[in-house]
């Protein structure tokens, strides 16, 4: 999968994705003209896995994606019995933080999730 084009607005990367068995994700950046950017690439990326709200994705040489602030860039997710929900560029380490839900029936065998 591939995004349009655009800009790195925040220096943190965090996936809303889920793997499942051997499963995997890997997050490469791409110049706004489809060329790997060198401390991005494929092979840099840090595997992701697991299910979580807010994976950090990160690089060998490169935890965040400070070095590329305010450019124009394409992310291309690699991805192997996965999915990926939403992605997140923040300020902070763990944007989402610790999510809490708790469910109510009104009816036998109704329930709606109710954020507190």
């Amino acid at each position: 999968m591939l995004t349009k084009p655009l800009v790195v607005s925040h220096p943190r990367l965090y996936l809303n994705a889920a793997t499942w068995g051997k499963g995997s994700i890997r997050v490469e950046v791409l110049s706004r003209d489809w060329q790997p950017i060198l401390g991005f690439t494929v092979a840099e990326s840090h595997e992701i896995q697991g299910d979580a709200l807010d994976h950090p994705v990160r690089w060998s040489n490169n935890a965040d994606l400070g070095k590329l602030m305010g450019q124009e860039v394409r992310l291309k997710f690699h991805m192997t019995r996965a999915r990926l929900h939403a992605m997140i560029m923040s300020n902070q380490e763990r944007p989402l933080g610790p999510v809490e839900a708790e469910y109510r029936s009104d009816r036998a065998g109704d329930s709606a999730p109710r954020q507190n």
